[in-house]
C-alpha cells in the first residue's frame, strides 16, 4: 500500500518561476490576476485566479503552461482595511 503524503511530494511541483512566467504571457493587468498552485496525486496544477472573468477572454486562456495543466477562478479581489 503506498503513502498519499509520499505520493504528493513525488509528484512534479510548480516554482515560483513558472508562476510568474505563466502571469507574464497572459498579460493583464497589475492585480487583475494571480496565480497559485494545487497539489495534486498527479502533480501540481496551476490556478489562475481572476478578479473579473472578462479580465481575459476564453481563448486567451491556455489549458497547459510549461506541461502543466492550468484551471481559471473568479475571486473578489482582496480589500485591505477596514469594511
Amino acid at each position: 500500500m503506498t503513502d498519499p503524503q509520499r505520493s504528493v511530494s513525488a509528484a512534479r511541483k510548480v516554482s515560483q518561476k513558472i508562476r510568474q512566467e505563466l502571469l507574464d504571457t497572459l498579460g493583464v493587468p497589475k492585480g487583475a490576476a494571480t496565480v497559485a498552485r494545487r497539489p495534486t496525486l498527479e502533480g501540481d496544477l496551476l490556478v489562475v485566479r481572476l478578479t473579473a472573468a472578462s479580465v481575459l477572454s476564453a481563448d486567451q486562456r491556455p489549458a497547459r503552461f510549461r506541461g502543466f495543466p492550468v484551471t481559471y477562478e473568479v475571486v473578489r479581489p482582496v480589500k485591505i482595511g477596514r469594511l
